[in-house]
């Protein structure tokens, strides 16, 4: 007879996935991504005129059951974990060196209580591949909520600016919301494509089309960078088949949405000139010249400034101040440039941890996209993680005209990767055991 292989959740493993501690925990962690993700409490407070408090009433249970099952080791299994939490830290070693020392130490300590907890919550509670699972799905389902919440404010406010905002929130600023809705896209395709329920891809797939039309509707050239760049990706990562389901699909959805657009967000999405621009669209062609003097500024300080900055959070008083004469109100403004707003605002180490973090969740996220692409058993886990891939990229590429280096989403996608490589390690074990088993019933037979 032969023997049949152990099951590779066994030990240690076994106890930490059935740890009720940790298993509530998980489920405060979903509840809070749910919050941030989908802005829920952020809308809450806009409509009702009162602060719920709900990252806090999730948050604080997830905290005390990370410390409670252990949580912390398992979010220090991934290198991208020692990159973000030094880059917490060093927003707090920048303090001192502040041009506002008030200012950047509450907005280091914002940070931590509310951004970076967010990443421990993912990091630490999720751990079998099923609960990765469900926390893709949460944030793909948030998705779809930010895309309500887009079509109500839609009606409010489109016709009027020709550029679909928020009137409230973290990034009710029509770039920002591009930005994180590119994020958000491809979890909602995976979340199509896997659903066997035919109610779920009835509304899924609808709302990718009408996802691309969103943002480009916000009139970002930003967000038209990040979806030429998820395209790319796709192109580059996908399998031919999905290659070829992108060029049909984008032969339809291209040319359609393009034709819905109103001319005037039209125009300013591909305006890079004065002459491009023309009469009509000439505040487009002003924030460029504002963003390429912030841009030069930003470099500046981060070479006069490269230790510590001039203070997290600071560069809009920093900048406004310097420039601010008696024929000018100065330029207050971000560095709006990602990567420039944490080396000038908090020194190159900063700007180096933040990288390190970016890199070393694309490299754990691609390692394991390799391992699932080699195994035909595992294409589950593989479109999953070309999902998360191409909405990184997007993000990334998007994000590099904007000040995101003080919000959650980059580290929350570190602690995806963190928690996805070990799980779809133990996954692909799982599924080995079951192919010797079903090998070995065979033989016996």
């Amino acid at each position: 007879m032969a023997e049949i292989p152990p099951s590779p959740l066994t030990g240690a493993a076994d106890a930490e996935i059935h740890n009720l501690a940790r298993t509530l925990g998980f489920a405060s962690a979903l509840c809070l991504v749910v919050v941030r993700f989908g802005m829920l409490h952020e809308l809450f407070t806009y409509a009702f005129h009162a602060h719920l408090y709900l990252p806090y009433l999730f948050g604080i249970p997830a905290l005390l059951a990370l410390v409670a099952s252990g949580g912390i080791r398992r979010v220090f299994q991934g290198k991208a974990a020692y990159f973000w939490t030094a880059y917490t830290l060093w927003m707090f070693a920048a303090v001192p060196f502040s041009s506002w020392r008030g200012g950047s130490f509450d907005l280091a300590f914002k940070y931590l209580r509310s951004e970076y907890v967010v990443f421990l919550a993912i990091a630490g509670l999720a751990v079998t591949w099923g609960e990765c699972k469900t926390m893709l799905r949460a944030i793909a389902w948030s998705g779809v909520g930010a895309m309500l919440i887009a079509r109500y404010f839609q009606s409010a406010r489109f016709q009027a600016q020709s550029r679909l905002s928020l009137e409230f929130g973290t990034i009710a600023d029509p770039n920002d919301f591009a930005c994180v809705l590119l994020l958000l896209l491809p979890l909602m395709l995976w979340l199509g494509l896997g659903s066997k329920s035919g109610i779920v891809r009835l509304v899924l797939f609808p709302a990718l089309p009408y996802g691309v039309y969103v943002i480009l509707s916000t009139g970002s050239r930003g967000g038209l960078v990040g979806l030429l760049a998820e395209a790319a990706l796709f192109l580059c990562l996908g399998t031919m088949r999905q290659r070829v389901a992108l060029l049909i699909l984008g032969a339809v959805i291209v040319p359609v949405t393009v034709a819905a657009l109103p001319r005037q967000t039209l125009r300013r999405i591909t305006s890079f000139s004065q002459e491009e621009a023309g009469g009509e669209d000439a505040g487009a062609v002003g924030s460029r010249a504002t963003r390429q003097y912030m841009l030069r500024k930003s470099i500046e300080d981060t070479l006069k400034y490269p230790i510590f900055g001039v203070g997290p959070g600071q560069m809009v008083s920093f900048e406004g101040g310097r420039s601010k004469t008696s024929s000018s109100p100065g330029v207050w403004q971000n560095a709006h440039n990602v990567w420039l707003q944490a080396s000038s605002e908090c020194g190159i180490p900063a700007l180096i941890f933040f990288v390190g973090g970016v890199v070393s969740t694309w490299r754990r996220l691609k390692a394991t996209h390799r391992k699932a692409r080699a195994r035909p058993d595992c294409a589950d886990i593989r479109t999953a993680v070309f999902c998360v891939m191409v909405g990184m990229g997007g993000f990334l590429a998007a994000a590099t005209f904007l000040n995101f280096a003080y919000l959650f989403y980059a580290p929350a996608l570190g602690a995806l990767a963190i928690v996805i490589s070990p799980a779809a390690a133990r996954e692909f074990e799982t599924r080995s055991a079951g192919a010797g088993q079903g090998i070995a019933s065979v033989q016996r037979a």
